[in-house]
């Protein structure tokens, strides 16, 4: 019985720790105030949204975002629409966000490139 509750305990920090999913599709948003995100319109029609942590990850920040008179970040109008690959993995935020909890699980954006 314990062996069986450890082994589901494990699966379910698996499942919320790790989860990984590569989408092919248009940037069609992003941006932010302290953490700069880009949103996806998926070749099926979702829309995937995920925060970059880093500018290794996101390409050049300064060349993706522009920031406006009140310190906002937004994406660059001749990004819009380019098609793009991202793999996004949710994680629990343990302090890279502003705002949410260190334990809330949040979409990252681990690999992205633009395509032709």
């Amino acid at each position: 019985m314990l062996k069986k509750f450890i082994l589901l305990l494990a699966v379910l920090a698996f499942s919320t720790s790790a989860f990984s999913a590569t989408y092919t599709g248009k940037l069609i948003g992003g941006g932010g105030i302290d953490d700069l995100s880009l949103r996806v319109n998926t070749s099926k029609g979702k829309q995937v949204d995920g925060y970059c942590q880093t500018v290794s990850v996101c390409d050049d920040w300064d060349a993706l975002f522009f920031e406006d008179d009140k310190a906002i970040y937004h994406l660059r109008p001749e990004y819009l629409n380019r098609k793009v690959k991202l793999t996004i993995v949710k994680r629990p935020n343990r302090g890279r966000i502003a705002g949410p909890s260190d334990d809330e699980v949040l979409p990252f954006i681990t690999q992205f490139k633009f395509l032709n």
